[in-house]
């Protein structure tokens, strides 16, 4: 009788430490999804993603109406490269960057490069920091950059 009486408590012991080891084993798996889930969340979310006036990412513009309607975003500052013009040697439509007019900082590179039409920067005037390279390339008709007054900081630049 002692013998079944120690068979039923160790029994016992024995489902007790598996429930507890479930237990233990769904709060591993909740913790790891938490875990999962706010690192998904935080790396998918930065402060630039967070702020309507800050660009994230590089972008091109081809033609004046491309110009136009990035304007209308109100955008302050571009993370990456802009480039105004096409690059493959074709001339655009472009005939003026007003709509780059709100734009104070570019992360990285900003390239106008083959617009013919292109006669001044004045839709640079606000621009105070370009954070590497500077490229003016064949624009035939470019005669003023004036507009440039407010760039206080650049990599280096390229005419």
């Amino acid at each position: 009788m002692q013998y079944v009486s120690v068979y039923f408590t160790l029994f016992g012991i024995v489902v007790e430490f598996f429930e507890a080891k479930q237990k233990t084993m769904k709060m591993i798996k909740l913790i790891r999804l938490i875990a999962f889930v706010c690192i998904c969340t935080l790396s998918s979310c930065t402060q630039e993603d967070d702020d309507p006036t800050i660009y994230n990412g590089d972008i091109v513009f081809l033609t004046q109406q491309q110009i136009d309607d990035f304007g209308e975003k109100e955008y302050t500052s571009i993370i990456g490269s802009v480039t105004v013009g096409d690059t493959r040697y074709l001339p655009s439509d472009i005939i003026n960057l007003n709509g780059l007019g709100k734009i104070i900082a570019i992360g990285k590179d900003l390239n106008i490069i083959h617009n013919n039409e292109l006669e001044d920067l004045d839709g640079l005037h606000n621009l105070i920091s370009i954070g590497e390279e500077f490229w003016i390339e064949s624009n035939e008709n470019l005669t003023n950059v004036d507009q440039l007054n407010s760039l206080t900081s650049i990599g280096s630049i390229h005419i």
